[in-house]
């Protein structure tokens, strides 16, 4: 993209300070994904003014909720306007009986959990940043974590939506009742889509019961990952009901306190006979394995806390794969993390099959790295997407690999939704 010329950029904040608030943009010479101009609209009928002008104008625009998925998606530096979402939050409605919420798309997801908890409520999305990630941005990016083994992910707990597309459109998707049968689940549609669709301005979803008990009993193997891995699937082949079902690498097992040597972490969350009841089935039946630890309650929340935490100095790839092909995705990880000298941290859960590589080395060593993974993967039905990485490694690797199959199904459904490709350029696989 040509940069915008000072005059231009003065016309363009003339025309922009019209419909909303605006501040010209620091650049992120690391990460990209910013703009010339920031702006900060303060509710949706300012959103859908800026995206009017932009289709108006031709001007590209990137939303931002957070800034947490700087490093995720495209190679741009900078749009014409970053479009910041910061200033539109807050819960709308909460129907605490119906176990339903309503809240304004640049809520931080921390913020919806304290909300919630005063209910005694809590929204079972466990996505990375949640202090500063904001739900429309962790919707739009479709982030989850271990727990979505049980909960699922964003798109399981979503019912309704509001979204401003690229014309200054502003539609409404779902309903704000969980039995929704209207026509097409189009919050699907939106939720993963990197804000390439349309800019989410309010979301309802789903929540639950806090659970009277929690725990994570922590297992160690002397063996390597292999035993970890048949005890997974022995347990989920059992009426046992884990929230989560982590295997972990020996470097983030030492990080989090162990050995250093590959762990298992069981997550349960429930009422306390039940929990008490499935702790004593993973004693009596881990034979092979030693249980290091138990943590209860607010031990086990802030353990989960700290495995979540993020280094934005480290490139984060999310491996799909086959379930039993987890723990030979992190087994091979850790291979070729040796044969490179790079530092991996890593995690997969048996029961999705999606695991987490986060590397941390010299950019030449890390492009390495990520094209031996999916050279790997490229025969196991699997794929390897870049989630975190600064610019100029996404430019070098790309951030989804290979063409996807359904990259011409992708495109016509951009070019229905926003015809002169304004939102996110380049951000989605063909966005």
């Amino acid at each position: 993209m040509e940069k915008t010329s000072a005059a231009g950029l003065d016309a363009l904040a003339s025309e922009l300070e019209k419909v909303t608030e605006t501040a010209v943009c620091e650049r992120d010479e690391v990460f990209g994904n910013t703009g010339r101009l920031v702006a900060y609209p303060q509710n949706e009928r300012e959103v859908s003014g800026a995206l009017s002008l932009a289709a108006h104008t031709g001007i590209t625009v990137i939303p931002e909720g957070g800034g947490t998925k700087r490093g995720y998606g495209g190679t741009l530096e900078a749009a014409d306007v970053l479009l910041s979402m910061k200033k539109i939050r807050g819960i709308v409605e909460h129907e605490a009986g119906d176990l339903i919420l309503t809240v304004k798309a640049g809520t931080p997801l921390a913020d919806i959990q304290h909300a919630l908890a005063k209910k005694g409520q809590f929204l079972p999305l466990d996505a990375p940043d949640s202090e500063k990630g904001t739900i429309g941005g962790i919707l739009a990016a479709n982030m989850s974590g271990p727990k979505r083994l049980r909960y699922g992910s964003g798109r399981d707990l979503v019912v309704g939506m509001r979204v401003v597309h690229a014309g200054g459109q502003v539609m409404r998707a779902g309903a704000k009742v969980v039995k929704n049968v209207a026509g097409y689940d189009m919050n699907k549609l939106y939720v993963g889509s990197m804000g390439t669709l349309g800019i989410v301005t309010e979301v309802t979803l789903k929540c639950r019961p806090l659970p009277e008990r929690e725990s994570v009993v922590l297992l160690e193997s002397e063996a390597g990952v292999d035993p970890l891995a048949v005890f997974s699937r022995h347990l989920l082949d059992t009426p046992m009901e884990p929230v989560a079902v982590e295997i972990v690498n020996p470097a983030l097992s030492d990080r989090m306190g162990g050995r250093r040597a590959f762990s298992l972490a069981l997550s349960f969350e429930d009422v306390p006979k039940s929990v008490e009841r499935q702790e004593q089935w993973v004693r009596r039946n881990a034979q092979l394995l030693t249980v290091s630890d138990t943590l209860r309650n607010e031990e086990a929340a802030a353990w989960w806390k700290r495995f979540l935490q993020t280094d934005r100095q480290c490139v984060t790839l999310k491996v799909g794969s086959l379930l039993t092909d987890v723990p030979v995705v992190l087994h091979h990880a850790e291979r070729l993390s040796e044969q490179l000298g790079i530092t991996l941290l890593s995690h997969g859960s048996v029961g999705v099959g999606l695991s987490k590589l986060h590397v941390q080395a010299e950019k030449e060593a890390v492009c390495t790295f990520i094209r031996g993974m999916r050279q790997f993967m490229s025969g196991r039905e699997g794929y390897v997407t870049v989630e975190h990485a600064p610019l100029s490694v996404r430019r070098q690797v790309g951030v989804w690999g290979e063409n996807s199959p359904n990259s011409r199904l992708f495109a016509g459904i951009k070019r229905a939704f926003d015809p002169e490709g304004i939102l996110n350029p380049g951000r989605f696989v063909v966005g």
